[in-house]
């Protein structure tokens, strides 16, 4: 991966982070994900420090983090050629994961489905997308001139 002032400005553009068409290899794709990670964090820090309580600050930073979170995940699943529908799945179960161990504190489907979610992060973080162009578009691993 070479960084130049084009990579770098794509990666702060508003279509790289806030649009769920096109496709994300796994290099990238981890890279966004640590990004909007760090971003949350640094937004938690900055609502604790306004007032808000600590859980409150987590759930309004990380509300923050959902769509683009979203696109971000639908960008892997579409270079796998598999549809959004597994990134909204996947958003769903970790909406789950947090209802069981934050309200419910129902422990054990809490644990099963964050198995699940593990699951299918290593599958977006190690399994290498169609090779060429598939239904949601040109590979991009792929160098175009």
């Amino acid at each position: 991966m070479v960084i130049s002032r084009k990579s770098i400005r794509e990666f702060f553009s508003w279509d790289y982070h806030f649009t769920s068409h096109g496709r994300r290899g796994r290099l990238h794709y981890f890279i966004t994900g640590l990004f909007w990670g760090l971003m949350v964090g640094l937004l938690g820090e900055v609502f604790e420090k306004i007032g808000f309580a600590p859980r409150w600050a987590d759930f309004f930073s990380s509300l923050m983090l959902l769509y683009p979170s979203y696109c971000n995940t639908t960008k892997r699943f579409h270079d796998l050629n598999k549809s959004r529908n597994w990134a909204i799945a996947l958003q769903i179960m970790g909406f789950l994961v947090s209802f069981c161990f934050w309200f419910i504190h129902y422990v054990e489907v809490g644990f099963v489905i964050l198995f699940v979610c593990f699951l299918l992060s290593v599958y977006l973080l190690f399994f290498r997308g169609t090779k060429g162009k598939n239904r949601f578009g040109p590979d991009p691993l792929v160098k175009t001139i």
